[in-house]
């Protein structure tokens, strides 16, 4: 190899690194602004000012799935929260996270529920037969039984004189699997 084929094969190399560190930033500023309660925005009869109105995350997972034991799942679900709750805030709902654990183990579930986030509630037992996976995979707000899985709702609720009625719940979004949630991430779709 000459030296004029050298210096044309760096140059080519250090155009190829520009573009890669760009579409990284790019990436990254895009993932800031990740919005995923837009659509939902549209429409909504809810007064944002009622502090029983909620944006609601639902991670499903268990200790047994390869894919919830990935090392990147709980910066993911992590960062999904995070950004949840901060668009929760925007809106003036409140946020709550609950991690669904489909173990038959209570002790295998939780440990695994405490290494993916900290959840606001949690749901353990009874594998797929478990009671929140009956009500959003199975029944009320079917979706794919598959693990991972992050649901997300809009919950309106009105206390009353026997104490909390569920006027509204519907989804916002559903992914399933790690890659989907991985893209969602990092781009919101």
């Amino acid at each position: 190899m000459n030296r004029q084929s050298l210096i044309s094969l760096l140059g080519v190399a250090a155009i190829t690194a520009v573009v890669f560190v760009s579409a990284f930033i790019w990436s990254r500023q895009t993932s800031a602004n990740w919005i995923v309660l837009r659509s939902f925005d549209q429409g909504r009869k809810a007064s944002a000012a009622d502090s029983s109105a909620q944006i609601v995350m639902v991670y499903f997972g268990s200790s047994n799935c390869s894919f919830c034991a990935a090392d990147s799942l709980p910066r993911i679900v992590q960062d999904v929260a995070a950004k949840l709750r901060s668009e929760a805030a925007e809106r003036d709902l409140s946020f709550n996270a609950i991690g669904v654990s489909l173990d038959s183990s209570v002790d295998k579930g939780l440990k695994h529920l405490r290494t993916v986030a900290s959840f606001d509630e949690i749901s353990i037992g009874s594998r797929w037969g478990n009671t929140l996976a009956f009500k959003y995979i199975w029944d009320e707000l079917p979706g794919r039984a598959a693990t991972p899985e992050v649901v997300v709702l809009f919950r309106q609720r009105e206390i009353t004189d026997s104490g909390y009625s569920l006027v509204e719940e519907k989804e916002i979004q559903r992914k399933v699997g790690l890659i989907e949630l991985s893209k969602w991430n990092r781009t919101g779709s």
